[in-house]
């Protein structure tokens, strides 16, 4: 069972994480093989996990960016095991400038990111190794 309180800790942790490591190291962690492999049907852990995530967003008194959002669910997803992969994305304004955009995909399901996900085009992917 994943709980908000587990996923406030990733989220803040991933939130830090993304402000003071530099993103080469947050690649090489996020690109790491599974140390274990999740033997049963992933789709209930992968539920727990966005709606786990998502409850512990609403608690807390700042906005996590939607890169430490994708990270802290990414590492719940590979403690059990569980492949996923971080999109980032773009998209350009009028004005020229561009928004960038991190999402995360497990299995088909968007975990983070997704009612965002659809303004953006996906540029780059993270993906965790499956052992």
């Amino acid at each position: 069972m994943i709980d908000a309180a587990s996923a406030l800790v990733a989220l803040i942790v991933a939130d830090v994480a993304v402000r003071f490591i530099p993103f080469g190291v947050i690649v090489k962690r996020v690109r790491s093989e599974l140390r274990t492999t999740h033997t049963d049907d992933a789709s209930n852990a992968i539920k727990q996990v966005k709606w786990a995530i998502g409850a512990a967003q609403r608690r807390i008194p700042w906005t996590i960016p939607c890169l430490a959002t994708a990270i802290a669910a990414n590492r719940l997803l590979a403690r059990r095991g569980i492949p996923s992969e971080i999109r980032l994305g773009v998209r350009t304004g009028s004005n020229s400038s561009i928004d960038a955009h991190a999402w995360l995909v497990a299995d088909g399901v968007f975990v983070t990111g997704a009612r965002e996900m659809p303004q953006f085009e996906p540029l780059y992917a993270l993906a965790t190794k499956p052992r």
